[in-house]
């Protein structure tokens, strides 16, 4: 009778499927002393090595190989574990093979020694790997005929027999290290093709992103000046359409609001073409012929489809005031900021094309301004940036800054095929009436990290034909400190752009606003004992002669004490001087040199600085803090040697679950003082409500439901997000066709919640608006004081089980045991040594105490 009982037993805990570690099973064998010699050394052998580890053979499964051969070589002395007051149950259970417990958990995913990532893989009762469709996508394996179903019904949740489909399969699972090591046949990969059937589509929303930025500037001698911007877009995904529409809205003093609409358009990806199809006011996605604004349809392309990384813009200068800095495009501002005094770069600016140049300018406190200009080779330099297929494009030409311009209907065709894995060639034809153009180009990856672009465009206008050059390269892997960029254009003076032939050439200022070449280069190093080392060389010469050039050079180095580092900007160009409202303007010679040291202290930093511009020295110091993930401020204080005066500016700029917002001022003393404010962020209109998000919200996006819970962070690619009143949060931006992962932080959560998976791996379609759920339980936890019937603290090592039987937990020292969810949990009974099992029975309040980690309640263990 003992004998048969003993039996169930050692059944029921094998199907229990109880995560435990190899190594505690050996480490609490040894501690008891508790087998043999020879099961000694089977039972130490640590998690990873072949003998402990549980192996799937097409000839075996899993759980049976492991399981029969650890029970056979491990023999535990039950009596020496009952002596020293652990239950002998304890060796049936660990005599068992290291494995997973039953249900989903995170594990790292090797496929014949190449590592797919960290999968949210399932396991079954026994604790054996579950072959169902989610894992099958996420490790690139083929999915098995419905023959190789159990039970013949074949549904997402469906655990294939891999290892009868694919014989020779092995299957190695180490609960120790979290991972799971898979040998499988060639025939099990999926074929290196674009597969994005396992993509999400669909979902409906509208939404609207924001930017308002709103500035008071005041100077000695001067009226009061006020300036306040809009930048908004209002969108619509619905079907994996995309609508979105676009303008820009300023007002300088008196003069009202002045609003411009940049665009309005609507597309879609179809996945059978691998190709975007867009239509309304929209620029030519054309990798070889400027971006020209049209009223079109177009069809071209998704970059997205090819994994092919994003261009990284990056715009670099030197304020010498806390400055505001406008960045203009194809004759339309996309972009304006305030930056405070030093070196500032601007990343991830909303382009219209990549084939235009960017036009910065900088609006320092005192209304002085200089401008300088990024070439469009220097955007995309070393590619196409565009993948292979076709685009073709029809409509009239738009123009964006408003003056008045020809509307011509437009054609245009192009075309990219790769020439082997590391080469791209394009081609490029545009027609309108009395202008044509034609391009060609060709990149190619020299190495895994340098690529050189070459391009040449020619147009033909009223007989008058021109040309532009263009050419450009990235290098790196020189060296393994070395790096360097360049970029080269030129074209003649009868070279136009369907810009150019839109206007009137002979308006003032045309010639002088057409270059005949620009040069861009750059040299980077690294290095732990010399630190980062920067040059940058950029020169235009425009057709009328007239010739600009920009030197950079930056330094930095960090030591035990801080960061030092050093900024030159260098005008080289002639001396000419313009006047702006009394003061000196437009493309001045001034020479610009940066030093500064920073030590930081913990989340705290001191900076220290002195500036020299045109033989005027500038000293500050700054000091900056971070509280939290939400909130940072700056204060600086500065001394002019120019006007003897000094100069006190602060800033401060939180991230909110709504909004990002920021607040400055600056006071120069007898000069000028400006306060300026801004807020961004979007609003978005879903199934369940509105949601407002601190980040623009994207083409691709999701909507995170958190059952309720508020303020609850959640680390998005973005950017961290945190849960509304609602419970609910927006993931601002989803890569399109890629993984991408949302985690809840999970020490947010109250302590009386608990969640069964905190991350959630997203794959999305274009224009998709995904569903994020993450189910979030509220518990009680209790740490029960069980007693017997005659109040004797119940044994220690002893199980608890729920009413299933399933293992709970165990029996602490003086009678403890701790219960995760006390107020939800079944009927919980205790396995006594001697066989017999009683039930746990205890009360709690009505509610629980908030705050606390867990709760304390007496417990009686009875016989029924």
């Amino acid at each position: 009778m003992r004998s048969d009982r003993t039996s169930r037993r050692n059944r029921r805990h094998r199907e229990s499927g109880v995560y435990c570690s190899g190594t505690a099973a050996s480490l609490l064998m040894l501690l008891a002393g508790a087998y043999p010699p020879r099961a000694h050394a089977q039972a130490a052998t640590p998690p990873d090595a072949a003998p402990a580890a549980q192996t799937t053979t097409a000839q075996t499964t899993a759980a049976q190989t492991t399981a029969d051969s650890v029970a056979a070589d491990a023999v535990f002395d039950t009596s020496i574990l009952q002596q020293r007051g652990l239950d002998p149950q304890i060796a049936d259970y660990f005599r068992a093979a290291p494995r997973y417990r039953p249900g989903r958990s995170r594990v790292v995913v090797y496929v014949n020694d190449i590592r797919r990532g960290r999968i949210n893989t399932r396991f079954d009762e026994d604790g054996a790997l579950c072959f169902d469709r989610s894992f099958l996508d996420a490790a690139g394996l083929v999915v098995p005929d419905a023959k190789y179903v159990a039970d013949g019904d074949v549904g997402p949740d469906t655990c294939f027999d891999f290892v009868r489909a694919f014989p020779g399969t092995d299957v190695t699972l180490k609960p120790g290290r979290e991972e799971v090591r898979l040998v499988v046949p060639t025939t099990a990969l999926r074929q290196a093709v674009a597969d994005f059937s396992g993509y999400s589509r669909g979902g409906n929303a509208a939404l609207l992103n924001y930017e308002l930025m709103a500035m008071r500037s005041e100077a000695s001698g001067m009226p009061g000046s006020n300036f306040l911007s809009l930048n908004s877009e209002l969108g619509v995904n619905a079907g994996d359409w995309i609508l979105r529409s676009r303008a820009y809205s300023q007002s300088q003093d008196h003069s009202g609001f002045q609003s411009r609409h940049l665009y309005a358009y609507g597309q879609r990806t179809w996945l059978r073409l691998g190709a975007t199809v867009q239509g309304g006011q929209i620029n030519i996605a054309n990798s070889v012929l400027t971006g020209a604004p049209l009223t079109g349809i177009q069809i071209f392309p998704d970059a997205a489809l090819s994994k092919q990384e994003r261009n990284v813009v990056m715009v670099e200068g030197v304020a010498q005031s806390q400055a505001r800095v406008e960045v203009r495009q194809a004759g339309g501002l996309i972009y304006t900021t305030v930056v405070p005094v030093g070196p500032f770069a601007l990343t991830d600016l909303p382009l219209l094309n990549n084939s235009s140049d960017l036009e910065v300018t900088v609006i320092e406190s005192d209304g002085a301004r200089r401008s300088f200009v990024v070439p469009a080779a220097s955007i995309s330099a070393g590619t196409l940036g565009q993948r292979p297929g076709y685009a073709f494009a029809i409509g009239k030409s738009r123009n964006l800054d408003g003056n008045k311009a020809r509307s011509p209907w437009v054609a245009s065709a192009s075309g990219s095929w790769a020439l082997g894995r590391r080469n791209n060639i394009g081609a490029a034809a545009l027609f309108a009436p009395g202008y044509q153009a034609a391009s060609w180009g060709v990149d190619m990856r020299v190495s895994a990290s340098s690529s050189v672009k070459l391009q040449q465009r020619a147009s033909l206008q009223a007989r008058k034909s021109g040309t532009q050059i263009e050419v450009s390269g990235i290098f790196g892997g020189l060296h393994e400190n070395l790096s360097m960029s360049f970029s080269s254009a030129y074209q003649s003076s009868g070279y136009r752009t369907l810009d150019d032939f839109t206007v009137d050439a002979g308006q003032p200022g045309f010639a002088a606003s057409r270059f005949r070449s620009r040069h861009t280069a750059a040299v980077a190093w690294s290095d732990s004992r010399l630190g980062g080392l920067t040059f940058g060389y950029a020169f235009s010469n425009q057709q009328n002669g007239e010739r600009t050039q920009r030197l950079n050079f930056s330094w930095g180095k960090s030591f035990a004490f801080g960061t030092v580092s050093l900024n030159v900007e260098r005008d080289l160009s002639p001396r000419r001087e313009t006047r702006y409202y009394g003061s000196r303007a437009y493309n001045r010679p001034d020479n610009t040199y940066y030093v500064s040291l920073s030590i930081p202290f913990g989340k705290r930093s001191v900076r220290t600085y002195a500036s020299n511009t045109s033989g005027y020295t500038r000293f500050g110091a700054n000091y900056n803090e971070r509280i939290g993930d939400r909130l940072n401020y700056s204060v600086n204080a500065e001394r002019n040697t120019r006007d003897r005066s000094n100069a006190v500016s602060g800033q401060a700029a939180a991230t909110s679950r709504i909004a990002q917002v920021n607040l400055g001022f600056s006071d120069t003393g007898k000069r000028a003082r400006s306060y300026y404010g801004g807020a961004s962020g979007g609003v978005v209109l879903h199934a369940n409500g509105v949601t407002l998000s601190p980040y623009p919200v994207q083409d691709t996006f999701g909507i995170v439901s958190a059952s309720g819970v508020s303020n609850v962070k959640i680390n998005t690619p973005q950017g961290p997000v945190w849960t509304d009143l609602w419970g609910r949060a927006v993931v601002p931006r989803l890569s399109a066709y890629s993984s991408n992962r949302v985690e809840v932080m999970t020490g947010t959560l109250p302590r009386n919640i608990d969640i069964g998976n905190g991350f959630h791996q997203v794959d999305p379609g274009r224009g998709s608006v995904n569903r994020i759920d993450f189910e979030l339980t509220r518990v009680r936890r209790v740490l029960l004081n069980a007693r017997d019937s005659e109040g004797n603290p119940l044994p220690s090592g002893t199980y608890v089980l729920d009413g299933r039987q399933k293992y709970v937990g165990m029996v602490l020292e003086q009678g403890q045991v701790f219960v995760n969810d006390g107020a939800g949990a079944d009927a919980l009974t205790v396995a006594l040594p001697d066989g017999r099992q009683c039930l746990l029975k205890y009360v709690l309040p009505e509610r629980p105490v908030p705050g606390t980690l867990f709760e304390s309640a007496d417990a009686r263990c009875t016989f029924q």
